[in-house]
């Protein structure tokens, strides 16, 4: 396939926005890649385990009619340790120099896939299979909308999950337009509830989550504030900032006792 371009640090921040959320057992090998898809001008990286799917889109460097031949389907799919390697040495690269010059070339071949950075060649087989159609996953319609502080956020889950490990990290979150709750029942240790300063707008409802899974999200995330929509207590929920272009992340819910 012809080459694609991205810029090193942005492609750096993709890999490691999205990384977390690949499958660690290898039951399903496509889940244990990341997708990297080429739309229009924008190179999309996707990962998910089925319990969670983040989503990073950065921008091409060059001209549009390269990425139409990116490869035959216009996607590829990366083992994550390979994508994580990558991110590590880009990290050390553009440690050193002004960041926004270095250039990635992805080059996709029959089975391989080709990184190459200044001196440096990285060579990736890819995963073999149909990535699943993520789209349909991602809610589109929701009843409850928030906007929160995201170290709020992280604090109250972090602090939720100290009383919820012992129950498989379940968190559960109660939201109406008031209130903002964040908290854990333990059999042994009592329970925790933190309140939390929120914009909210819809339908109150609660919800049970992985804390592992919120904070995943939370911590690769540079923005203030985020933004978190649910469709429903027994829906996928979806993590994102209006202040960071480009990322998602659905995360669905826990059945709550």
């Amino acid at each position: 396939g012809k080459p694609i371009k991205v810029k090193a640090e942005k492609l750096k921040n993709a890999i490691n926005c999205v990384v977390m959320a690949a499958a660690q057992d290898e039951t399903r090998p496509v889940l244990t890649g990341v997708l990297l898809k080429v739309k229009g001008e924008k190179l999309l990286l996707v990962a998910t385990d089925s319990y969670r799917l983040a989503e990073k889109t950065v921008p091409l460097d060059g001209s549009a009619e390269m990425s139409s031949d990116f490869s035959q389907k216009g996607e590829v799919i990366i083992p994550q340790r390979t994508l994580a390697d990558v991110a590590r040495v880009l990290s050390s690269l553009t440690a050193g120099e002004s960041q926004d010059e270095t250039d990635v070339e992805i080059v996709a071949g029959e089975n391989q896939v080709q990184f190459k950075f200044g001196e440096i060649e990285f060579i990736s087989r890819q995963i073999e299979g149909a990535f699943p159609d993520y789209e349909q996953i991602i809610p589109k319609d929701f009843v409850m909308k928030c906007e929160i502080d995201k170290n709020e956020f992280v604090e109250a889950i972090k602090m939720a999950n100290i009383f919820a490990r012992e129950a498989g990290n379940n968190v559960k979150i109660s939201i109406s337009e008031s209130d903002f709750l964040v908290s854990a029942i333990s059999a042994q240790v009592g329970n925790s509830e933190t309140h939390i300063k929120a914009v909210s707008k819809g339908s109150s409802l609660s919800i049970a989550f992985n804390a592992r899974y919120l904070l995943d999200a939370l911590t690769v995330m540079n923005a203030e504030r985020v933004n978190f929509d649910l469709s429903g207590s027994l829906s996928p929920g979806l993590i994102y900032s209006k202040d960071e272009e480009g990322f998602r992340y659905v995360v669905m819910p826990l059945r709550s006792e």
